[in-house]
């Protein structure tokens, strides 16, 4: 009688090819995983953060500015002027921003601390993150005389 009982009980269970699909299913989605937080820590460190990518767009449209400079003087170490077709336009170290002088558009942000010298003909910027990386590059003024 146990042994009829067993025979015609259609009640289905997991089986283990379906426990190793499972398995496998799991497998995968672990390896996504670990390859989205390894992406996630490159992301944070490397040339895609947020400093890097603000950097990177200041120093292309301050050397766009400079290519069409007409005069450049260095007022202070922390305030640049050059003259062009649109203007005098310059760009100046404010508490943690630099920004335009006379505006309020900022061009770069969260700085710890920004410094600008120029001599012979070469524009030199030191700026320092608050994260502490520090970014120095050199720009060339051409003379138009």
């Amino acid at each position: 009688m146990c042994r009829d009982k067993y025979l015609n009980n259609n009640q289905r269970g997991f089986t283990i090819l379906d426990t190793m699909l499972q398995l496998i299913i799991l497998m995968m989605f672990a390896q996504f995983f670990l390859l989205f937080f390894v992406w996630y820590g490159h992301k944070k460190s490397g040339i895609l953060s947020d400093n890097e990518l603000q950097y990177e767009m200041f120093v292309y449209q301050l050397s766009k500015e400079l290519i069409h400079a007409k005069e450049f003087s260095l007022s202070e170490k922390y305030t640049a002027l050059y003259s062009s077709n649109r203007g005098i336009i310059g760009i100046k170290s404010v508490g943690s921003d630099i920004r335009r002088v006379g505006g309020y558009q900022p061009l770069l942000f969260g700085l710890q601390y920004a410094e600008f010298e120029y001599a012979d003909s070469i524009f030199e910027t030191t700026i320092t993150f608050k994260s502490g990386s520090e970014r120095r590059r050199k720009f060339i003024v051409p003379n138009q005389e």
